[in-house]
């Protein structure tokens, strides 16, 4: 791999550090959520937060923080967010870094806020492995660290990580030039609807179009294959906002019914696929709908 010196209005332009706002297509969960039964869906969550569910003490820590659907309780959004820290949560880690960042809730504490950050990469969270690539790449000592932690990013599919790579490449920085490359990220990215991927792919193509490679017509009709592909739109799947947020509390709720700590005390870890109960993990169990909190409200790194 060849480093660069990396453009600082690149980065810039595609990173965004409010990654998680708990807004949806620009309301927030006050304006969303507005019958009875969507907000006792919403404190329905504390029933298994009690009972040790970490996603659920994220929802209640954010909900609490910003006095959304409930009124706002500082003292409560510290609980359940260091909670869920405490159970070791890679999204509770990371987003009490943002908010140790901000000096929100929490003093401000830039070091904690980077501890923060390694525990929520080694939990395997891509969102917070993009944050500490974007700041890596900004300085040339650490820039291989940064691409590093970026691809890993990559590789889990996180769709930010994804356009600045391809936009990295498009642009021949920190990485050598690979227009083909990186017009096949910005084709997948398309079909997702993801930011302007879908303009950069045509630029992408003109560029490979006007250069000298061979088999120019074969991989230009490769990248157009996207006009075949139908574009996904994720948020569409629910008929309103409350069924979507009933979804996701009958999933947390199956998850509660369906895997008990194995204990008595209050608020223990619930066996997931964690260090001390992958013994238990059977991999024909299949896919959860419902893991994280992002892919509950729609964020980065949604599963």
């Amino acid at each position: 791999m060849t480093i660069r010196i990396l453009s600082f209005l690149i980065v810039a332009f595609v990173f965004t550090a409010a990654a998680f706002n708990s807004s949806a297509h620009g309301q927030t969960l006050d304006e969303l959520c507005t019958s009875e039964q969507c907000h006792d869906l919403v404190k329905g969550f504390e029933r298994y937060a009690q009972h040790g569910n970490t996603h659920s003490m994220v929802f209640l820590a954010l909900a609490y923080a910003n006095g959304e659907v409930v009124e706002q309780d500082h003292r409560k959004a510290s609980m359940w967010i260091r909670e869920s820290v405490r159970l070791r949560s890679p999204l509770g880690a990371y987003v009490k870094a943002q908010w140790r960042r901000q000096g929100f809730v929490f003093e401000q504490d830039e070091e904690r806020a980077e501890w923060l950050i390694d525990r929520a990469i080694a939990g395997g969270f891509s969102v917070a492995m993009y944050d500490r690539a974007v700041r890596l790449l900004h300085d040339p000592e650490r820039m291989q660290e940064g691409a590093d932690l970026l691809e890993e990013a990559v590789d889990l599919g996180l769709p930010d990580a994804r356009y600045l790579f391809a936009l990295l490449l498009e642009h021949g920085e920190v990485y050598e030039q690979d227009l083909v490359t990186a017009g096949l990220l910005y084709r997948e990215l398309a079909v997702e609807g993801f930011r302007d991927s879908r303009q950069r792919l045509e630029t992408v193509i003109g560029q490979v179009e006007r250069s000298s490679a061979e088999d120019v017509q074969t991989i230009v009709a490769q990248l157009r294959a996207y006009d075949d592909m139908e574009v996904i739109t994720v948020y569409g799947r629910y008929g309103s906002f409350d069924d979507h947020l009933a979804a996701i509390n009958a999933s947390v709720r199956d998850r509660f019914y369906q895997k008990p700590t194995g204990t008595r005390m209050r608020r223990a870890r619930p066996c997931e696929d964690t260090v001390g109960c992958r013994v238990l993990y059977n991999r024909d169990w299949g896919d959860v709908a419902f893991t994280t909190l992002a892919g509950a409200l729609g964020l980065p790194n949604g599963m």
